[in-house]
């Protein structure tokens, strides 16, 4: 009879230790399962570190390309600035000349006027002609002027702006 108790003593034994092994069993099978989980989230965050790392390459090398575009841009608007200085320099000159010009014409008249010659209806319209010239050309010239430091502004702003362009997109695309 005590054997008996001893080998029913043994069975529930062996009963609790193979319920343990079956807890155990089942607690390798979930840990599996989250290997198996954690494996396929590894390779999706290794595909994304791959897209992102053809993300980065597409942005540096479209940054590349907007840096080259801007400096021929740059370059551009600088020899046409320059260009078009030169021009206004030109046409300034030359109504400055010809303002010149109509000055000492007036001058010459008024005294020729002053002279005591004799005074003539003519020589007062060919004065007011030569005066409206002048009014015309000084106002030329303050038009000028004024296109001038707006084109000015207008290539400050540009050579400002293209690099701040520039910043934020790069900015943008580096943060993606």
């Amino acid at each position: 009879m005590r054997e008996l108790e001893n080998i029913e003593q043994e069975l529930a034994d062996l009963r609790s230790r193979f319920k343990q092994a079956l807890e155990v069993l089942e607690g390798l099978a979930e840990v599996q399962a989250q290997f198996q989980d954690l494996s396929q989230t590894h390779l999706k965050l290794k595909e994304y570190v791959e897209i992102a790392a053809a993300t980065l390459a597409e942005v540096d090398q479209a940054q590349s390309r907007m840096n080259q575009h801007f400096l021929e841009l740059e370059k551009g608007v600088d020899a046409r600035g320059d260009k078009f200085r030169q021009e206004l320099l030109e046409v300034r000159n030359e109504l400055e000349n010809a303002d010149r010009n109509l000055s000492e014409k007036l001058a010459r008249q008024m005294s020729y006027l002053s002279e005591g010659n004799q005074f003539d209806a003519r020589h007062v319209e060919r004065l007011e002609r030569l005066e409206a010239h002048m009014y015309g050309a000084e106002s030329y010239i303050r038009k000028l002027d004024r296109r001038l430091r707006t084109i000015r502004d207008i290539l400050i702003s540009v050579l400002i702006g293209f690099p701040v362009i520039g910043l934020a997109l790069w900015l943008l695309f580096t943060r993606v």
